[in-house]
């Protein structure tokens, strides 16, 4: 591979590292990325054909220093689950952009209210992350803020959990021209994702370049 080939990949990582929401997979990432810093002159003389297979080396060497080190892909590295991976990434760099154009510490806070259980560290990141993501999921698919509401709030109720749906709709109303660029970059990324004609990784570079020029 071609020394810029690699500072492309390493620039990509990057930016998984700034939009996943789970710091194991950050930390993941930035030993990817300085193992790529590290290593470019063998990457570029080493017989590398694609990213995928720098990622299988990476993968192996971890083994070998560990072998409780999981993998960069912990579903598997077949092209499927990398895929897989990468949409999910795609959504997280969404919602995570999302956060950044309302006060979502207010939102997280009215919504989880004083309960003691309610408080604990892994409902209150699920939750908050989860109802803005559908709000901006149902959204993006052409939802009025009243259904929005309506349909989260049956979401919830399934997981035997309730919300105030007249705050929710308000929610909704007050921020749809916030987040309309999250919208737009959520249909776009659904409408290539569902053609099949772009790789997910050039999806994912779409995407956050719609995101980053209405920043």
């Amino acid at each position: 591979m071609q020394r810029s080939e690699i500072k492309t990949i390493i620039a990509k990582y990057n930016k998984f590292a700034e939009a996943t929401l789970s710091e194991s997979k950050c930390y993941q990432y930035a030993r990817f990325i300085d193992y790529l810093a590290e290593n470019m002159d063998n990457l570029v003389e080493g017989d590398y054909k694609s990213e995928k297979e720098i990622v299988e080396n990476f993968n192996r060497l971890e083994s070998e220093v560990d072998n409780s080190w999981r993998k960069m892909f912990s579903v598997g590295d077949d092209d499927e689950s990398i895929n897989k991976f990468i949409e999910e990434e795609i959504y997280c760099m969404i919602t995570n952009s999302a956060k950044t154009r309302f006060d979502y510490d207010a939102f997280e806070s009215d919504l989880l209210g004083e309960d003691e259980f309610m408080q604990t560290t892994v409902v209150k990141y699920d939750l908050a992350d989860k109802l803005l993501w559908l709000m901006v999921l149902y959204l993006s698919g052409g939802y009025e803020p009243n259904i929005v509401a309506a349909r989260i709030n049956c979401d919830m109720m399934l997981a035997q959990m309730m919300i105030d749906v007249d705050s929710l709709e308000k929610l909704v109303l007050e921020n749809l021209d916030n987040w309309k660029n999250e919208i737009k970059a959520l249909r776009l990324a659904t409408e290539l994702l569902n053609s099949n004609m772009v790789p997910v990784e050039q999806v994912y570079d779409i995407v956050s370049k719609v995101l980053e020029k209405n920043k």
